[in-house]
């Protein structure tokens, strides 16, 4: 049950599902067994968790009633509350309500559905159940679903400055469109902010650029963000920080060890990953193959290379002009 759910459920969003097809696979699983989940199958897969629930009533439904069932699905994933309510009224009587609201609400969050998470929130369903909590943490969170978890608090994103601030930080890893909803109600960012960002997840291109624009160069630069995107092969994001301005050949962590903060170049962490593109791009802007980053290592770019035995990148490190006059360049914002 759990595999084949799982493999609907991505077929759906990648686009190798019809609509119709994917329901009809939502309400076949209910017709299984719910066998027990492991804890990490629970916390990935908040529909499939829903969907359990609805299991353990799928028992005492009549055939009309499996086929109220189907339409509301449908309604939800269409995002029409009108048919959200004609199924559910069918359904009335006939299956516990309060279950029925919240698993079609973990699905309307899941799949970022607003209207249809609205009228399942007014209908008694709580953003405070497990399931719902885990649909809209892995969901898009557009500025039209923002808004409705703001109004209804969701996480404490109304009436906790500190909450506000938490999620407001994370959206530099979602999308650009959840960082700007957050930057246009205030959201505060600083340099201690984006430090503590770049050693988690990856922030997103465009994420990165609308903070730039939103307050300055100066905020991401020395913060470790291009030598930690030049590590992950972020090319999109090395590309956007060398525009706006940052030193193609500052010093920076992009990492903490066991031996505290190492500081490093962009090029020396695109070397070592071995990042070809990334590493074409930061010569362009005229990164120093050998420019020491530190001791106790090989602590140039062009003697990690030689380390490595790394011979496509040595070629294009070759291709630089004596290096020993190198000095590197700053381009000009034109953010």
């Amino acid at each position: 049950m759990t595999q084949f759910f799982d493999d609907a459920s991505n077929d759906f969003k990648q686009g190798r599902m019809s609509l119709s097809s994917y329901v009809k696979s939502l309400v076949r699983s209910t017709e299984c067994e719910p066998a027990a989940r492991s804890w990490d199958a629970a916390i990935r897969d908040p529909v499939g968790n829903a969907v359990r629930e609805l299991a353990v009533l799928h028992a005492t439904l009549n055939h009309a009633s499996v086929t109220h069932l189907e339409r509301l699905l449908t309604s939800t994933l269409n995002d029409e509350p009108a048919g959200m309510q004609q199924a559910i009224a069918h359904l009335r009587g006939n299956i516990d309500e309060h279950v029925l609201i919240n698993a079609t609400a973990t699905l309307a969050g899941f799949h970022g559905r607003v209207k249809a998470l609205a009228f399942c929130l007014e209908h008694g369903a709580s953003l405070q159940t497990r399931d719902i909590l885990l649909a809209l943490e892995y969901a898009t969170r557009t500025p039209e679903l923002l808004d409705l978890l703001h109004t209804f608090d969701w996480q404490g994103i109304t009436s906790s400055p500190h909450t506000f601030q938490k999620l407001a930080s994370w959206s530099l890893h979602t999308n650009a469109q959840e960082l700007g909803w957050f930057l246009a109600r205030g959201a505060h960012f600083d340099k201690e902010m984006v430090q503590r960002a770049v050693h988690t997840a990856p922030m997103q291109a465009a994420c990165v650029q609308m903070l730039i624009q939103a307050h300055g160069t100066d905020l991401v630069r020395n913060s470790g963000l291009l030598q930690n995107a030049a590590k992950r092969g972020q090319y999109d994001v090395v590309k956007v920080l060398l525009i706006a301005g940052v030193d193609v050949n500052e010093l920076a962590s992009s990492c903490v060890s066991l031996f505290g903060e190492q500081s490093q170049t962009a090029l020396w962490e695109a070397v070592r990953k071995q990042h070809e593109d990334v590493v074409r791009l930061l010569l362009e802007f005229g990164a120093n193959p050998d420019q020491a980053v530190g001791a106790g290592r090989s602590d140039t770019p062009r003697e990690l290379a030689n380390a490595q035995g790394s011979f496509r990148i040595l070629q294009l490190l070759r291709q630089t002009p004596d290096s020993s006059m190198s000095r590197g360049r700053t381009h000009p914002s034109r953010l």
